[in-house]
């Protein structure tokens, strides 16, 4: 496993705290996000589901998630961004999932999490612009290990139920095609399963169709790609399956409210 730290801090927020205050590019964030509310609160909003952010749970936000994050009055809260990566991934393990996922504190772990998170912010904050010690980054990566161990636990005892196994195939053959425009009885085919069985114990398992799933996952696929490589527009649309450059940035747009070439050269403007 491999971890990577981006920031660490603790926030006081009001009602400006809203993604509609942020420019189009900066809101497709590369990172893992977790919140861990602690006064006051906040909701986080996706097409599917509204999370509530409030003291007592710990919310966690796969990378490139399309989502609207607002606080009504008052929050505090400690975060951290983060990637995780198993087996030499590409992708970050979470986004594997594309869903936040929340976990509800027990009666004696609200200490336990502030503390966890005072290590964290000691060694990541958004303020420390020195050199990190191999040590401290040591001791971060330990400490957010202790913090994602409940949201690991829930997806690997998922993994051990029956059907689990069927859902990895199933992605893994996504992935191998590089989630390109495979009908349903391509994918049955390829799985070796009938059409609507696969259909049924995806959006069983997984909370949408292979369909949905594979046009968000070429949406955050393209995102690395624009973030991490040099790869043309065409180039990128063409590896996610899209028709043409105009097919992609449409379905990017609508996904995400900016095209793909102002979000590539926002982000290579900021890192000049």
């Amino acid at each position: 496993m491999k971890i990577e730290i981006g920031a660490a801090h603790y926030t006081q927020l009001d009602s400006n705290w809203n993604t509609d205050a942020f420019m189009p590019w900066s809101r497709i964030i590369p990172w893992s996000r977790i919140y861990f509310p602690v006064k006051g609160g906040g909701v986080v909003k996706t097409p599917e589901k509204e999370y509530i952010l409030t003291p007592g749970k710990v919310v966690l936000i796969p990378a490139f998630a399309a989502i609207h994050i607002s606080c009504p009055d008052y929050l505090e809260k400690y975060w951290c961004h983060f990637n995780i990566y198993f087996n030499n991934a590409q992708d970050d393990f979470f986004t594997f999932f594309h869903d936040p996922l929340e976990y509800t504190l027990k009666d004696d772990e609200f200490d336990y999490y502030s503390l966890i998170f005072k290590r964290l912010v000691a060694a990541y904050n958004v303020n420390n612009k020195t050199s990190r010690t191999g040590w401290e980054q040591l001791m971060a990566q330990s400490a957010l290990s202790l913090l994602l161990e409940p949201f690991l636990f829930k997806v690997t005892g998922d993994c051990q139920r029956q059907e689990f196994p069927l859902i990895v195939k199933i992605i893994s053959i996504m992935q191998r095609e590089k989630y390109a425009r495979l009908s349903m009885e391509d994918l049955g085919k390829m799985a070796g399963l009938h059409p609507n069985y696969l259909s049924r114990i995806f959006r069983e398992k997984m909370g949408r169709s292979p369909m949905e799933y594979m046009k968000t996952m070429r949406m955050y696929r393209a995102c690395q790609l624009l973030v991490n490589s040099s790869k043309s527009i065409s180039e990128i649309a063409e590896e996610g399956g899209y028709e043409n450059v105009a097919s992609f940035s449409k379905a990017f747009r609508l996904c995400y409210g900016i095209s793909p070439r102002t979000y590539r050269l926002a982000l290579k403007n900021k890192r000049q």
